[in-house]
This record gives structure tokens, C-alpha cells and sequence, in this order.
């Protein structure tokens, strides 16, 4: 009686291990180093306009972005069932292919999915179109500009120097009313809470 018992017991437990429903799990991009409330020695994708300087004040209000990472072991695993979080939205993951160095989700951005490509440091990367990053917003923050405050502006074409204005900044951008400042081009150093350079990279 106790073999017919316990050799029910364990088929049961063998029955249930195998039925037992996978885990899935959800994929969102790693939290930045930094908050809108300590910038220590930081860059951040930034976005802002001309009118967010206030010149006689001596600072600038900007919105801080995040680049969207991911976590290399979290993407190595993913499988159909999970949810990956792109560009701000929830996403069930139907198929994963890798072509390449791109990890293509749903068979990529122009059929509604997305692109993840793997960087150093054991993160991968969101991508779009023209490999761009995608980023997430945290939020605005006013903040002073260093003493030594200054502008890294790229050329009109890629192959331009880039210029740095260490001086008249607000003549120089208003004679440059084309720039615009905004997470896929434009990154701010802070330190210990202050504005130290803009520098702005040129993008197609």
C-alpha cells in the first residue's frame, strides 16, 4: 500500500514539473545613474531651445533623457512570452532572431518590433532607424551654468570640426537659429550641480 502510495505521489510531481507553466519575464531598460535630484559628474542626453536659457539668471532649463539599455543576460534569455519595454511601451515578444550583431524582436522596428544591439560593458542597446538610440524621459530641471561654462557644436557636415564657444554663448546661438538641441544629438555635462558644457554631435 505504501509503494502504490508513494509511486502515486511521485508520478503526480513528475506530471505537475512537466505541465508547469514557463515564466516569463519583462525586459524594460536598466534605471541611469543618475535623478533629476544629483547630478555629480554626469552626461545626459538633453533636450532644449533657445527660450530655456535664461541669460540674465545664468542657467538653463532642460529635460534630462536615459539612454534605453538593456541587461545582456536578461536579452540573452528572452523567449517568446515575454514582454520587452521599447521606446516607452510594453511589448509581447512574439519571435527573437539574431541577423548579425542586431537582436531583431517580431521581425524589427518597421514591422512593429524592435532592434537590440549588443555594446561593451554587458548591455545591449535599443536601436532605430539610422541607429539611433531610443531614449526614456525623466523629466525637467533648472539648473546654473559653470563659470566655465561652454558649447561643443558640431560642423554642417560630418566631416566638419566640431567648434567650442567658450564666451558670447547667447550671441553665437542666436546667430545659429537652426540648432536644435534634443536627446539624439545633444548631450550636457553636470557636475555637482552645475551646467558645464553642451556638446552637440552631428546627426543625418
Amino acid at each position: 500500500m505504501k509503494k502504490s502510495l508513494l509511486a502515486l505521489y511521485f508520478g503526480t510531481a513528475v506530471l505537475c514539473a512537466c505541465t508547469e507553466e514557463p515564466r516569463y519575464q519583462c525586459i524594460a531598460p536598466l534605471p541611469p545613474a543618475y535623478s533629476l535630484d544629483s547630478f555629480d559628474d554626469v552626461m545626459v542626453p538633453a533636450g532644449f531651445t533657445l527660450d530655456d536659457f535664461d541669460w540674465e539668471g545664468n542657467n538653463l532649463t532642460l529635460t534630462v533623457w536615459s539612454k534605453d539599455l538593456y541587461d545582456a543576460v536578461q536579452v540573452s534569455q528572452m523567449k517568446p512570452g515575454d514582454t520587452l519595454v521599447y521606446r516607452g511601451e510594453k511589448m509581447v515578444v512574439h519571435e527573437v532572431e539574431q541577423e548579425n550583431a542586431v537582436l531583431t524582436v517580431n521581425k524589427g522596428l518597421y514591422e512593429g518590433g524592435a532592434w537590440l544591439i549588443p555594446l561593451a560593458g554587458g548591455v545591449y542597446r535599443a536601436t532605430e532607424s539610422s541607429d539611433h538610440a531610443t531614449y526614456t524621459e525623466l523629466g525637467s530641471v533648472s539648473l546654473p551654468l559653470d563659470d566655465e561654462f561652454c558649447i561643443i557644436d558640431c560642423g554642417e557636415d560630418y566631416n566638419d570640426p566640431s567648434d567650442t564657444i567658450t564666451s558670447a554663448h547667447r550671441q553665437y546661438l542666436e546667430s545659429k537659429m537652426d540648432k536644435n538641441f534634443w536627446p539624439l544629438n545633444t548631450e550636457v555635462r553636470i557636475v555637482q550641480g552645475k551646467v558645464v558644457s553642451i556638446h552637440r554631435r552631428w546627426i543625418p
